[in-house]
């Protein structure tokens, strides 16, 4: 059965990329630099967006941190960046990206004193880009994007979405969507999704609220620790089958302070693992959004940070439509 789903839906989105073949145009997008392809290497398999809808994947930034980060604004071009410095393959997994066709649709203009504008403008864009590919990856800015990136996902299709919402705080305090650290309880309270649509990860110990446990627990939203996933993805598979059950769109969105980077953060997910995790979650048949966000550059002297989202972006891509090699 879930294979005659996953038919379906590849069917449709088949049909949505012959529809848009003819130039469209999207507002409120800013081109991005482009990067300077290098054979056998990433860069080699990002193009600008030339009008099309003809790949396989969308690449789109969101320069803005009104609601959280301060500097997540910056990430968009320091990750693009990083992304010169990867190939274009995978060599624990034998997977090679060099045929994957990634549209770079620049970034998202934002509104730096009207954030519900800005915001606005955020779910406006994202509907019409994910029409025109069969996954999107959002670069940077803040959670607070998530929300109407969510809401752009249920726009732009008519299936049932879940979220996996990988995070170290939870991000359920009271404030509406206007802020970061309460863009998840404004996700369900408001009813964009049900509880039993939402896994949340990597809840890091003294930076997860007891008050954020008691509220998953009274929704009954599953979540798994830093911790349990350092013991292990099996439990992962389990709560991930669970949230996806009967649904056939998945947005993943990725606080990246959830990652192990020295000297900071020594309690969180370590970035091999957060590799893995990657992995298992953009493997799913149903992934159909990234969102990489709350990385600052401002606090990352060296862009560690931004070679690790980099390193997420690659291991995003091989996982969706990489190819296996021959051993």
């Amino acid at each position: 059965m879930r294979i005659i789903r996953f038919l379906t839906v590849l069917l449709i989105e088949s049909v949505k990329l012959l529809c848009v073949a003819a130039c469209v145009s999207i507002p409120h997008l800013k081109p991005a630099e482009p990067l300077l392809a290098k054979p056998y290497h990433f860069s080699s398999v990002i193009q600008q967006w030339d009008g099309s809808g003809r790949y396989d994947i969308a690449l789109v930034g969101i320069p803005f941190d009104a609601g959280g980060t301060p500097g997540a604004r910056y990430a968009p071009r320091v990750v693009r960046e990083a992304l010169r410095s990867l190939t274009s393959y995978d060599v624990e997994r034998k997977i090679d990206v060099e045929d994957v066709r990634v549209a770079d649709f620049g970034d998202i203009d934002i509104v730096e004193d009207n954030l519900g504008l800005t915001l606005q403008r955020v779910k406006d864009a994202l509907a019409r880009i994910i029409r025109l590919s069969l996954f999107t990856i959002v670069l940077g800015g803040d959670q607070t994007a998530t929300a109407p990136g969510v809401e752009a996902l249920r726009t732009a299709t008519p299936a049932d979405v879940a979220l996996v919402y990988v995070d170290p705080e939870g991000d359920v305090e009271e404030g509406g969507p206007t802020r970061s650290s309460g863009v998840l309880r404004h996700i369900l309270d408001a009813s964009i999704l049900e509880p039993k649509r939402v896994l949340v990860l990597g809840l890091r110990s003294f930076s997860t609220p007891r008050s954020a446990i008691e509220y998953f627990q009274q929704k009954g939203v599953r979540f798994l620790t830093a911790v349990e996933l350092r013991r292990g993805l099996q439990g992962l598979r389990e709560a991930l089958n669970a949230v996806t059950e009967n649904a056939e769109a998945v947005f993943v969105s990725w606080d990246l302070r959830t990652i192990s980077l020295p000297p900071l953060a020594v309690t969180g997910i370590p970035l091999h693992l957060a590799l893995s995790l990657m992995n298992q979650l953009c493997s799913h048949p149903f992934a159909t959004v990234l969102h990489l966000a709350e990385y600052s550059p401002l606090s990352d002297p060296f862009h560690a940070g931004a070679q690790a989202a980099a390193l997420l972006t690659a291991a995003a891509v091989a996982a969706r439509f990489g190819k296996r090699l021959e051993s």
